[in-house]
């Protein structure tokens, strides 16, 4: 296989990411994943089963298959293109997007900030796969545009159900 090797003019430009930009020997300071388990946890605590409701339709989602990891060394098998992760460079948790995936999932661009000022951050699976060993990638979005679009249709369904007084 023939590396590709890029100028250093070349590589700032597509926004490769150095890995001695990173500072391997910090330590990650915050844990964004007891938010999202807190968040989860109200979320099925408001939301009614559909049973409750009494209109006879099944809408829970609850399958025994294991959920996809949100961080940790597996996370890397788990990237999907279009979702947003959160990614600690430069010392503090930037919100990213995976833009593209090279055939062989070899080279992952991610871009971040709004589209007049876009910012596009490349790098080498190895370098991405020692992100998520570090803790410095994690998954915000981890479910899939189906679950979300269904558990929203249970929030509505059970705001149009809740017994209105007048």
């Amino acid at each position: 296989m023939i590396a590709q090797r890029f100028t250093p003019e070349e590589a700032k430009q597509v926004g490769l990411v150095q890995e001695s930009a990173v500072d391997w020997s910090g330590t990650v300071d915050i844990d964004l994943g007891a938010e999202a388990d807190m968040q989860a946890d109200a979320e099925a605590e408001a939301a009614p089963n559909s049973s409750m409701l009494g209109l006879g339709l099944d809408l829970d989602l609850s399958s025994s298959e294991p959920a996809e990891p949100t961080r940790g060394p597996q996370l890397i098998d788990h990237i999907n293109l279009g979702f947003a992760y959160q990614m600690h460079l430069k010392d503090e948790w930037q919100k990213v997007r995976l833009a593209h995936v090279s055939a062989g999932r070899s080279f992952f661009v991610f871009t971040r900030g709004s589209s007049k000022h876009q910012e596009t951050i490349s790098m080498t699976s190895r370098m991405l796969a020692r992100m998520c060993e570090t803790g410095r990638l994690r998954a915000v979005e981890s479910s899939y545009l189906m679950e979300r679009a269904t558990h929203r249709a249970r929030k509505q369904l059970a705001a149009l159900k809740a017994p209105s007084r007048m």
